[in-house]
């Protein structure tokens, strides 16, 4: 998923990333569930990936999300990738409480516009990047070439 890197023979290169730093980490690859869990706790793992512009330098993205999906996480992993080849250069690993109340408050605030507009058939909402960098970080360091933030 989103926390492998690929290498062109195609196989997996190392471990899962988050599971460099959260050694209970197991990841759900089933649809319609949890996206991964650590010991109890049931995590939502999105992951976008952004073209780098010319210089290399990858810039902000956004996650996707359902407006009609309402489930609401206690912890989000947000990841974010090389479009060119697939390395994650970014993750956000969310689960205090402020942090948590941020990101549900922009979803339910585009779900509500998204009901205000008639529910039409596209439902996606998003949370930005940008969103998450308003947020003082609990805690950073890097693993294998990736930013990992505690939010």
């Amino acid at each position: 998923m989103c926390s492998l890197n690929i290498n062109k023979k195609n196989k997996y290169v190392g471990k899962y990333l988050i599971r460099e730093y959260d050694k209970n980490y197991e990841p759900n690859f089933h649809r319609n569930a949890e996206d991964g869990k650590s010991g109890t706790i049931l995590i939502e793992r999105k992951c976008a990936s952004v073209r780098p512009s010319k210089k290399g330098a990858v810039g902000k993205s956004s996650w996707l999300f359902h407006a009609q999906e309402t489930t609401k996480s206690t912890r989000y992993v947000f990841a974010v990738r090389r479009k060119d080849n697939l390395q994650i250069v970014r993750i956000y690993d969310i689960k205090s409480k402020p942090a948590i109340a941020k990101i549900e408050d922009c979803l339910a605030d585009q779900r509500q516009r998204w009901i205000q507009k008639g529910k039409p058939n596209y439902d996606g909402i998003t949370v930005p990047e940008k969103l998450l960098l308003t947020i003082a970080p609990k805690k950073q360091f890097n693993v294998k070439n990736c930013l990992v933030t505690f939010l």
